[in-house]
């Protein structure tokens, strides 16, 4: 079985979005899935709290929203932008879905670049 997710956070400087860690495809037998999913969804819970105090009111013209697919729209903080995570790929093809997590957005300051990283 081949499942991972990416991660995604906020690097210090600016510059382009960095991939360096994304490793696609994989394999773990399902007791070492099951253990990692857990883990990786307290992560991302966690993550998503944080970041609330980067949000403001969707009303708020000066700032960004955010709609990563099949995740919850937020709206970040005009000194912030999105940085939204993706589909993990396998061969070059995103994987059609990832029934355990939603793609999710959180904000980053304008200064830094989005970081993104497999977890599992």
């Amino acid at each position: 079985c081949k499942f991972d997710t990416i991660f995604v956070s906020c690097a210090p400087g600016a510059g382009p979005d960095d991939y360096s860690g994304v490793i696609a495809g994989l394999q773990y037998n399902q007791n070492e899935k099951a253990e990692m999913n857990q883990d990786a969804v307290a992560l991302i819970n966690h993550q998503i709290e944080d970041n609330k105090k980067y949000e403001v009111a969707v009303a708020d013209d000066s700032a960004a929203t955010c709609s990563p697919e099949g995740g919850a729209q937020i709206t970040c903080a005009e000194t912030h932008k999105c940085c939204t995570s993706k589909r993990s790929y396998l061969a070059g093809t995103a994987h059609e879905s990832q029934p355990r997590l939603a793609l999710y957005a959180i904000c980053c300051p304008l200064d830094t670049h989005c970081k993104f990283d497999t977890i599992f």
